[in-house]
């Protein structure tokens, strides 16, 4: 949006939990410095800011680069050749009347498919996930049953949180005690205070949000029938996408690399999510 400053200046911005809606209070005589909930409300919730602050402390994987596909080859990449197993490359040949693109082999073999075919073909099978809409009533009543009764486990869940809390209380309580008894000194208690505090700010941000998702699932029937009007359109959606978003959907079909003679026969082994979901005619 225009912003201009120094990488260094970046850095320390994003490290800033006023961007949640904490200030940051800088150590004072004997007080260490720690954050409170500030009056202004966040941009940003305060479990996103500790997940990045994990991230900068590089204790989450980084995502791996995206591939960029031309449009008329949203699939390569994804289809592997049967005979050498090679991951099959795109490109375009120019022609007397224009570009023609195929999918190829990078090796000698020779193998070559149109990728107005192969495409044409993934197509076809993009209809046959497409939801007819005399079904949609009957998906939206089993995926909200099915979701209230998993409904449970995040119970469990905002329990455990509040157990483990309790138990980061506990620990400054004894530690309390202990400063008290001249077991500890008081840079000690100053490090464990510090230390456990950033903890309970961590887990009550989690607490919060889970909490918000439970709220929100008591009515989850609106959303999902959303979700489930977009999946009688999928043919459609797919076909009006840009090439990034189409790869994402394939890349969500297709956990493992197919080979164009199983597209064609519709044995390409797809995720566990959508064999679960989608009933295909072949197997009705």
């Amino acid at each position: 949006m225009g912003l201009k400053c120094k990488r260094n200046n970046f850095y320390v911005a994003v490290r800033n939990p006023v961007y949640c809606g904490r200030i940051f209070i800088v150590k004072y005589k004997d007080e260490a410095a720690h954050t409170v909930k500030g009056l202004h409300e966040g941009i940003i919730s305060e479990s996103l800011f500790y997940d990045v602050q994990d991230v900068l402390s590089g204790k989450k994987r980084v995502e791996k680069t995206k591939v960029h596909s031309p449009e008329m080859l949203p699939l390569r990449g994804f289809i592997r050749h049967s005979k050498c197993s090679r991951i099959l490359c795109g490109s375009a040949s120019k022609g007397r009347n224009g570009y023609y693109y195929y999918y190829h082999c990078s090796s000698a073999c020779g193998c070559r498919y149109k990728a107005e075919e192969v495409n044409k073909v993934f197509d076809e099978v993009i209809e046959e996930f497409t939801i007819g809409e005399n079904y949609a009533e009957l998906f939206t009543e089993v995926i909200a049953d099915t979701y209230k009764s998993q409904n449970t486990p995040q119970l469990i869940s905002r329990s455990e949180l509040l157990k483990d809390i309790n138990d980061l209380n506990s620990r400054l309580a004894k530690a309390r005690e202990l400063l008290l008894k001249g077991d500890i000194d008081g840079a000690d208690y100053k490090t464990i205070k510090s230390e456990n505090e950033y903890k309970i700010n961590v887990l009550e941000a989690k607490l919060a949000e889970a909490a918000a998702v439970n709220s929100k699932a008591e009515n989850i029937e609106p959303i999902l029938r959303k979700g489930i009007i977009k999946l009688t359109q999928l043919d459609t959606i797919y076909s009006k996408s840009t090439t990034s978003e189409k790869r994402e959907l394939i890349g969500s079909m297709y956990p493992q690399k197919f080979t164009f003679e199983e597209l064609q026969h519709r044995t390409a082994q797809t995720s566990e999510l959508h064999s679960r979901i989608y009933l295909i005619n072949s197997k009705i």
